[in-house]
């Protein structure tokens, strides 16, 4: 009796692994949202197209299958000896399970208010995704990075994460920006 419990209860959760009905979990319901995706133009209404990565800014978000969510931002600066450099400005990291779900036609980052994801993130292909945010329509293609780039990069978004909280907020501006505070006092009085 107990073997044969045991094997239906193996039974059970081999068919809820395999069926794509029963893994609601899973954070997409299009599989081609998975993965790192550059950003290569953005667009604000009645502005120019800007071509992201030919004049030194880009970001890229990463969807993970499990949920882990990141987006970074990069800029090119030149240093003294006129010397490209890349500067990493981590922006959102939510961790698996916590950080993106694309499912039934709506979209939601880092658990803001669920979107349509037309227009906000819309998969026009497995390499191309095209995305609106406020007055921005974005074109977002896919990239592979190498592994070990793209694991650093996630651990420098997780690390900014421990002090975005409000009490580190408060302490920094308080402690860090006291000179900007003054000033915004003699300017409101």
């Amino acid at each position: 009796m107990k073997t044969t419990k045991n094997l239906i209860l193996a039974l059970v959760a081999a068919i809820m692994t395999l069926s794509p009905t029963i893994r609601a979990a899973e954070p997409s319901d299009n599989p081609n949202i998975y993965g790192t995706w550059v950003l290569e133009s953005m667009q604000y209404e009645g502005e120019k197209l800007i071509e992201c990565r030919k004049n030194g800014y880009t970001q890229i978000k990463y969807y993970g299958k499990d949920g882990e969510y990141a987006c970074l931002e990069f800029n090119t600066v030149n240093t003294q000896n006129s010397i490209a450099r890349i500067v990493v400005r981590p922006h959102e990291y939510g961790k698996p399970g916590e950080g993106y779900w694309y499912r039934d036609g709506q979209y939601c980052e880092m658990g803001r208010e669920p979107v349509p994801a037309n227009p906000a993130h819309v998969i026009v292909d497995k390499n191309t995704v095209h995305g609106q945010w406020m007055n921005r329509h974005d074109v977002w293609k896919r990239i592979e990075l190498p592994k070990k780039l793209l694991d650093d990069l996630l651990t420098f978004a997780k690390g900014s994460q421990a002090v975005k909280g409000p009490a580190d907020q408060e302490a920094m501006h308080n402690l860090l920006m006291k000179e900007v505070t003054d000033i915004r006092i003699k300017l409101v009085q």
